[in-house]
């Protein structure tokens, strides 16, 4: 692994400046960064790569990179290393560059023309290039368009083979709601924003960008086309090259620089966030809106406050390859780019932020509260005996809510909690675990759901981001992951007031659910998942008390940040759950 840290990327006078700055803030201790990254980062012989940089107040504090922008085999211009200033296909990374060109462009007119207004009338050559937009369409404002609540189809627009083609296709076609009646995203919104770009500025769209950006900022290679070395995407564990479309991921692919089609290596994202940071492209008033009002940078957050983010991803066969842009609390900017599969989307970045705030607010502490910094050596996460309340051996418990002792599977009372419609145990981690996990318990269902599901774990943090649910849907149980979509095991059949033992395991892309120390089911997932989880429930989804609640009994539960085996988990459920630590 090629690892940067600030001294390789800085004077000795701003490296001793960086030093002295650490303890201003609780994410300054760039060691506990590298640290999360070195657990999470690494490539382990596939054959792709990955660039990153993190950068406080302008300053770059940490570089890393890692693998192949083109490996050893190939016939091609063979073992190309993967750095920094390697572009790689940024795909909807492109957004948030084409949204900066468009408030530039407003800015050159003088904003003589509010947000608000719609895009249709601004002049007589957008009618001209666009006399086909319905009555509906040209309600549209600017505002819709870079926040995506247009309510433009969804149409086959990609094969058109010219911008304005693209569009002409997507106007022509019936709108799926009126003007701002919701969010919703779709590329086409960006292919028509950058011929606003176009018509506004008065310049092509890559010209106007190298004039008023990359110029300005020294970014040598963000553009529409890729320049050699070409760098090729990977699929993960395989010798085969990956879905290498010549035109988009090697040769000229500008046309399409709007909803994705830009290029750039990580240096140039890094400096194209140094400069909106410094006000060196909009002013600070027009910057401070842009983020504000998730003007093409929708809004996140982490544990001291919001951010502001944007990543991009090429799938093919369930795999990934990236591009994320980040700006955090604290004066911080996180840029990563790869060409395979390690995961480097937002929820990476912020879960490394948040892992780092955490480590500082424990060290100022005296770690108080380890749980909430690392998993215990043996890779427990939190786990408790629930001997009639939810208090963890290891863990950190957020909350307990209407929960009541329990008689156990052995009939001994006060030695489980019992759940209701209205019940929860929360409990906090550090982040999820991405790669490998473990869960088990024992669980007696008092009433199966009939109209909605029945959540015994839950880890969601928003839509299609829970990296683990074990539910009831029915009469059956499944353990389901949901990143980005839904994979979910087999059900198995369960009786209403009666004990057995779950398991449920991911190790790599395969998920596995165990039932009374049996395999039962399993399901591929991805191979990572940086969620942005922070928390898990028992009984209930842990963002609210709602309709998915489980009604019923829970003891001797368990989380592991690594998968146990099946004789583990057979063991488990024969002898039972030991949470006490081996010397």
């Amino acid at each position: 692994m090629a690892v940067l840290a600030i001294a390789g990327s800085l004077s000795s006078e701003a490296f001793a400046a960086v030093k002295k700055d650490r303890p201003a803030t609780k994410v300054n201790d760039w060691d506990a960064w590298n640290r999360y990254f070195d657990k999470t980062l690494t490539l382990k012989g596939k054959q792709g790569g990955y660039a990153l940089i993190v950068m406080k107040n302008g300053r770059r504090v940490i570089e890393r990179s890692e693998g192949w922008a083109r490996a050893p085999w190939e016939r091609e211009t063979p073992a190309v290393k993967m750095t920094t200033d390697t572009p790689v296909y940024l795909a909807s990374a492109s957004k948030p560059i084409v949204a900066v060109c468009f408030l530039k462009a407003w800015e050159l007119k003088g904003k003589k023309f509010s947000l608000d207004d719609p895009f249709w009338a601004y002049s007589p050559g957008i009618r001209k290039i666009f006399p086909m937009a319905s009555d509906k369409a040209r309600k549209i404002t600017f505002r819709h368009i870079l926040t995506h609540n247009t309510g433009l189809s969804h149409a086959d627009w990609e094969d058109a083979r010219s911008l304005q083609n693209s569009v002409h296709i997507m106007l022509s076609k019936p709108m799926d709601f009126e003007p701002g009646a919701r969010h919703d995203y779709n590329n086409g919104n960006y292919m028509l924003l950058r011929v606003l770009v176009e018509e506004i500025s008065g310049m092509e769209f890559t010209t106007f960008l190298k004039t008023h950006i990359n110029d300005k900022l020294g970014i040598k290679t963000l553009g529409g086309v890729n320049p050699n070395p070409k760098t090729l995407h990977y699929i993960p564990n395989t010798y085969d090259c990956g879905y290498t479309l010549e035109d988009t991921f090697h040769g000229n692919n500008n046309w399409q620089f709007g909803a994705f089609g830009g290029f750039g290596s990580a240096d140039d994202l890094a400096k194209f966030m140094v400069g909106l940071r410094q006000y060196k492209i909009l002013s600070r008033k027009t910057t401070e809106q842009m983020y504000d009002e998730a003007l093409g940078w929708p809004k996140g957050r982490v544990v001291d406050g919001p951010s502001n983010d944007h990543h991009g991803f090429w799938t093919w066969d369930g795999r990934k390859a990236t591009a994320a842009m980040e700006r955090l609390p604290n004066g911080i900017d996180v840029v990563a780019v790869s060409n395979s599969d390690p995961g480097i989307l937002g929820g990476f970045i912020k879960n490394a932020y948040n892992y780092a705030a955490e480590h500082g607010r424990a060290s100022s502490r005296g770690s108080s509260k380890p749980a909430l910094v690392y998993f215990r050596r043996d890779g427990l996460v939190s786990g408790s005996y629930l001997d009639g309340n939810g208090k963890p051996a290891y863990g950190y418990m957020e909350k307990s809510v209407n929960v009541k002792p329990a008689r156990d599977r052995r009939n001994r009372p006060g030695k489980a909690v019992k759940l209701g419609p209205k019940s929860m145990l929360l409990y906090r981690i550090p982040y999820f675990p991405e790669r490998e996990f473990s869960f088990v318990a024992w669980v007696k269902p008092e009433g199966l759901p009939t109209k909605h599901l029945a959540q015994v774990f839950c880890a969601w943090s928003r839509s299609l981001d829970d990296p683990l649910r074990v539910v009831l849907e029915g009469t059956k149980l499944y353990a389901r992951v949901e990143a980005g979509s839904i994979s979910s095991t087999e059900g198995v059949e369960v009786q209403e007031g009666k004990w057995i033992h779950i398991a449920a395991t991911k190790e790599g892309p395969t998920l596995k659910l165990y039932v009374n120390g049996k395999k039962t089911g399993s399901a591929e997932v991805p191979d990572k998942d940086f969620t942005l989880a922070r928390d898990f429930a028992l009984g209930a989804n842990p963002q609210s008390l709602g309709p998915e609640n489980f009604t019923g009994s829970i003891d001797d539960f368990a989380l592991y940040a690594r998968a146990l085996s099946a004789q583990e988990i057979a063991l488990i459920y024969s002898k039972g759950l030991s949470l006490s630590l081996d010397k």
